[in-house]
This record gives structure tokens, C-alpha cells and sequence, in this order.
């Protein structure tokens, strides 16, 4: 997705070893998911649809100036939309279950390493360039 919106869009140049690289990663995802495929139509949408959202999130971080913000807010906020939007599916599918004791801990954790993440990928997407950190 995102080489797709950079050669399309940016008109950035594909060279020889970034399509090899791609070609590699792509048959890699295949090999690995070819047992486990599955043809559902709604879980092709949302695959789909989350790779588009993290291409542009990927491609805003290199090319405009939220990239150049601070890791950790930056982060924060990524997750806050997140946990905003899972929380609103489970309550619209009624599948929120009130957590208790320990799994307060594993949900702090949950979210320190999302933050963590996130400020991380911006960081690496910031040293290589979103074409690089898309492969």
C-alpha cells in the first residue's frame, strides 16, 4: 500500500533493489498465510482497510510535519484513536467484558506497548523514509 501511494501519488522512483525487496516481502506474507487463507469478504475489507490506514499513517510521518513531533505523543494519540475505535466495536457488538484484578496490569502493559510502538515506528520512519519502513 504504501509504495502503491508513493509511486502514485509522490511520484517517487521504484528502483531495482526496492521492487526485489517488495516482491520478497509480499511472496513472504503468502508463503506464511497460504494454509490459513480465507475468503471472507469482511476480513478482507478490514485487512485491506487497515493496511490503508497504516500506509497513510506511515506516509504522513515521513512526509508532513507530524513526523517531526514528539515520538511519545505522537504514539499517545495513535493509540488513544485506536482504543477509541475497538472500544466503540465491542460496545456496538456487545462484546465488552469488564475486566478484574491482574488484567488492569495486562491492560496498562497493552498500553505502554502500543505507545512504545508507535513512537518507535516514527522514529525508524523518520531514519529510512516511509518507502524503506513500508518494505
Amino acid at each position: 500500500m504504501i509504495t502503491f501511494i508513493l509511486v502514485t501519488v509522490f511520484h517517487e522512483h521504484l528502483c531495482w533493489q526496492k521492487g526485489l525487496a517488495l516482491l520478497a516481502s509480499v511472496a513472504g506474507v503468502v508463503f506464511i498465510s497460504w494454509d490459513s487463507f480465507s475468503t471472507s469478504a469482511t476480513g478482507i475489507i478490514c485487512a485491506l482497510l487497515s493496511g490503508v490506514f497504516w500506509a497513510v499513517y506511515i506516509i504522513l510521518l515521513d512526509k508532513f510535519p507530524i513526523g517531526k513531533e514528539n515520538e511519545f505523543v505522537t504514539g499517545f494519540y495513535v493509540y488513544l484513536c485506536q482504543a477509541i475505535i475497538s472500544f466503540a466495536h465491542a460496545l456496538s457488538t456487545h462484546t465488552l467484558n469488564k475486566p478484574a484484578g491482574l488484567f488492569w496490569l495486562l491492560i496498562l502493559a497493552e498500553i505502554s506497548i502500543g505507545i512504545i510502538s508507535c513512537a518507535l515506528l516514527q522514529l525508524g520512519t523518520n531514519r529510512i523514509g516511509s518507502f524503506s519502513a513500508g518494505i
